[in-house]
């Protein structure tokens, strides 16, 4: 009975863990990139799509001013990319990202 009992608080401490937010998240809703800063109060600025291959841009947007946007790409082809947002503090984060 001892060792299940240690067992199960070990894997409750490290699911604790795997569910901490990040301070930010780009994620894709099918042609859609919804963009969100959950730091305090920053706002997106602008929002960049590169070619992963080549590191071009592709698309090249100014941010919505909220902490929370979206950006449709459909115009953009099917392939890799890397999406990066600026914050108004000027920092960034990005994410890889892939249309289908």
């Amino acid at each position: 009975m001892r060792i299940l009992f240690v067992f199960v608080l070990i894997v409750t401490s490290s699911l604790s863990h795997a569910f901490e937010k990040a301070d930010y998240v780009i994620v894709m809703e099918d042609v859609i990139a919804r963009v969100e800063s959950t730091g305090p109060s920053r706002t997106i600025t602008r929002f960049v799509v590169r070619d992963k291959v080549t590191q071009a841009i592709v698309f090249d947007q100014s941010g919505c001013q909220l902490t929370e946007c979206s950006f449709d790409l459909s115009t953009l082809s099917a392939g890799d990319y890397t999406a990066e947002a600026t914050q108004d503090d000027g920092s960034t984060f990005s994410e890889d990202i892939s249309l289908k």
